[in-house]
């Protein structure tokens, strides 16, 4: 029986974490949940400023905001009402700059349908693509 006592304290030893252990543990698991709480709140916070940018370029628009009107040469008779509309469908994207530099903007959600096929179009839409990858812009569905 002495022997099973010393058997059993001897992985008893083997196998019980040290203090300096169990406080790593303690230190890793809750910078994890610091992470995961962190990754929370941004996400939470880009969907709503991705939110109240949306629904105040939809106001811009229908309260018809003299400047605010994208792709003026591109589609030169859609109505500011007709912007909005597309966006509030999804049909359009805002493009949104997240820094001091660069303007709003709209891409086609469909890049195959017809109107997303115009030239002038597909030039800006490389621009805005550079733009999306070299500063950060928001593209807000």
């Amino acid at each position: 029986m002495a022997s099973n006592i010393a058997s059993a304290a001897m992985w008893a030893a083997v196998f019980t974490p040290t203090a300096d252990e169990i406080a790593k543990e303690i230190v890793a698991e809750e910078a994890r949940l610091r992470e995961i709480e962190e990754k929370a709140y941004w996400e939470a916070y880009w969907k709503a400023w991705d939110r109240g940018c949306k629904e105040k370029v939809i106001e811009r628009l229908r309260n018809h905001e003299e400047g605010l009107r994208f792709h003026k040469a591109i589609y030169p008779d859609m109505t500011q009402d007709e912007q909005a509309d597309l966006i509030e469908r999804g049909e359009w994207k805002i493009v949104a700059p997240t820094g001091a530099e660069g303007n709003l903007c709209a891409i086609w959600a469909d890049e195959t349908r017809e109107e997303a096929q115009n030239p002038l179009y597909l030039k800006k839409l490389r621009e805005y693509k550079n733009n999306i990858m070299s500063r950060g812009d928001r593209v807000i569905d």
